[in-house]
């Protein structure tokens, strides 16, 4: 993620732009496909396609590196 992206969504929530709530989540967001990006990175060499790298092994390390219990709840997220 760019640090960048993630101030300035900062400063829009607290100059009140946006609700705070709504820049948290875009924060949280900007985060967790920045570790979805560099698992993939990592572990694939590109971007993570669940159709075509779907394999339970590969989607359960991808939940937890993510920091979830399951990739369905990664992919609600």
């Amino acid at each position: 993620f760019n640090p960048r992206t993630v101030a300035a969504l900062r400063a829009v929530g607290a100059a009140g732009l946006i609700q705070p709530a709504l820049a948290d989540e875009l924060v949280r967001a900007c985060v967790l496909m920045d570790a979805v990006r560099g698992f993939s990175r990592q572990t694939l060499g590109g971007d993570f396609d669940p159709a075509q790298h779907g394999s339970p092994a590969l989607t359960s390390a991808l939940a937890r590196a993510t920091g979830f219990d399951r990739f369905e709840a990664l992919e609600a997220a």
